[in-house]
């Protein structure tokens, strides 16, 4: 069974088109404008402001939610790469002194591997901050983007 944003990512896949990807272009990393998301994990980048009641700020660089396969919850991640929503396989996860270092890949054709680099800030009861950078790469050209946001706990 797949979740709401997967649904919601495969019509505007369906809908949209999107910039063509190629091995000679870095990596576009665009924003996914979904209000209300019920995202596990929502990044934004450093310099966005965001008001939980104002959906003109809910622009994301990455979203992941928990979905149940199986009896297991897997956490899938979504970004907008080259103008298209792409949903991303999990490739592993490390943790860090400061916090973590979690890595996806596209699938298809001329794959963007993304790395986001993860500082924690103090958990709350509901969720934990975080801050770092997103890389996407593809055939040794990448793009960078400087993040804030959140995981829930």
């Amino acid at each position: 069974m797949r979740g709401r944003l997967a649904g919601a990512i495969a019509l505007a896949v369906l809908l949209g088109g999107g910039a063509r990807a190629s091995a000679e272009a870095h990596p576009v990393i665009g924003e996914i404008v979904w209000y209300q998301t019920g995202a596990y994990c929502t990044f934004q980048r450093a310099e966005q402001a965001f008001t939980y009641d104002d959906p003109e700020t809910w622009r994301f660089l990455f979203i992941t939610e928990l979905v149940q396969e199986g009896g297991i919850t897997v956490e899938r991640g979504y970004m907008r790469l080259d103008g298209v929503l792409r949903e991303m396989e999990f490739l592993g996860r490390d943790s860090t002194d400061y916090g973590e270092i979690r890595r996806y890949r596209t699938f298809g054709p001329l794959p963007v591997t993304v790395t986001i680099d993860m500082t924690s800030g103090e958990s709350g009861p509901e969720d934990t901050p975080y801050f770092g950078k997103i890389v996407a790469e593809r055939a040794g050209l990448e793009t960078e983007v400087a993040f804030k946001g959140d995981c829930g706990v």
